[in-house]
């Protein structure tokens, strides 16, 4: 197409949230990029732009690939002018404040004691997470709610921020599939004391919390959503292992089939606790065995459990294992859920210690204290500890 700009690799000027610098009213400021060679705008835009843009982005790409169709592909002599109003155009759609639909994130008792049901989850460069309101699920055959629970009486959570209209929509899926697999996680683990296993639903589509859980999961939920969306990337930290295994317990949890569900719990627990590339069912074993049974008498009785389970999930995605992939898939999913929890008040309590996470000291720790028959700082006991005492 003669007369249409060509782009080459020193054209193109598009935005970042990579850094974040002060702009009026905003945490955020637009950042420039070159581009690579000739390429259509699409890939273009896919390259240099979307692998920049993070968790918090108030742009997303198909706001930047609407506003380069709307203004970008121009004649040379019309080139500048449309670069501007392209910009201008990103620029009226990011700045914005919004907020998603309201999200459900678990299902209640009907009522819910001393519970404030506004209260800010957390808070952080101009975007909320906010707690919504009680209030009926919408869905009209109720399909995927715990059997125990009241389908009148559902948590909704809102996301409030500056971005555009598809950015605040993305931030609000994530955060509820964040919430809801935080929420199951907590309450799962609290339910080997009360109900039988069997019972205990760990992929339905919400979690069923009763009022003692509330004081130990919104700390929780608070950690998760900070270690969830302010990391930095390309880091090896105790946080990064820990935002790993969230992202695959979210998918745990959204899986309808048992084998896949069941595998990704595990790869959650290996996230968190494998320190070898050799023998993982003897590390993840040991690993798990010192971080929730603190009772020597009974550790060698978790590590089994932990290593059974462990084979148990090979045959099952080999297809050797047939029987009950269901309960295999709620045991591993309450293990992954008391590890986490584990792997979190590890976290807290060296933070408040003045300490870093590292996982080199930490794995040293889980050795030292399997020698020495001791616990590890911080953890609190676990009713998980059911899955092997039992």
């Amino acid at each position: 197409m003669d007369g249409v700009r060509r782009f080459t690799g020193t054209d193109l000027i598009g935005l970042s949230t990579g850094q974040r610098m002060p702009m009026t009213g905003h945490g955020w400021m637009v950042n420039a990029f070159l581009s690579e060679g000739h390429r259509l705008y699409e890939s273009l835009l896919e390259d240099q732009v979307v692998r920049n843009l993070d968790e918090l982005a108030p742009v997303l790409i198909e706001d930047l690939a609407e506003s380069f169709r709307e203004h970008i592909l121009v004649t040379d002599e019309q080139y500048a002018s449309a670069y501007e109003r392209f910009c201008v155009s990103v620029i009226s759609k990011a700045w914005t404040a919004g907020t998603s639909d309201a999200l459900p994130i678990a299902t209640v008792p009907d009522p819910l004691q001393d519970f404030d049901e506004t209260q800010t989850l957390w808070s952080v460069d101009g975007r909320e997470v906010r707690l919504s309101r009680f209030g009926p699920w919408e869905r009209v055959d109720n399909s995927g709610l715990p059997s125990m629970c009241n389908p009148r009486v559902v948590l909704f959570a809102r996301v409030y921020g500056i971005g555009t209209v598809r950015a605040i929509r993305r931030f609000g899926d994530i955060v509820a599939g964040l919430l809801q697999s935080i929420l199951r996680s907590c309450s799962i683990v609290e339910y080997c004391d009360r109900i039988e296993l069997s019972d205990i639903e760990t992929h339905s589509v919400l979690p069923y919390v009763v009022d003692d859980q509330w004081p130990i999961a919104l700390p929780l939920v608070q950690d998760c959503l900070s270690i969830y969306f302010l990391l930095p990337a390309g880091k090896n930290t105790i946080h990064h292992r820990t935002r790993n295994a969230l992202q695959l317990l979210i998918e745990a949890d959204r899986q309808p089939n048992h084998a896949i569900g069941l595998a990704l719990c595990f790869s959650a627990i290996e996230a968190m606790l494998s320190n070898s590339k050799t023998n993982i069912t003897k590390s993840l074993s040991e690993n798990a065995m010192v971080l929730l049974e603190p009772e020597v008498v009974h550790r060698q009785a978790a590590s089994k459990f932990v290593a059974e389970l462990y084979n148990r999930r090979s045959r099952v995605l080999h297809g050797e294992e047939l029987n009950h992939p269901e309960l295999l898939r709620t045991k591993s999913r309450i293990l992954a859920a008391a590890v986490l929890i584990a792997m979190l008040q590890r976290q807290d309590f060296l933070k408040k210690c003045g300490a870093e996470a590292k996982p080199k000291e930490f794995f040293t720790e889980l050795d030292e204290a399997r020698i020495t028959a001791s616990v590890i700082p911080g953890v609190e006991a676990s009713a998980a500890v059911k899955l092997w005492r039992d």
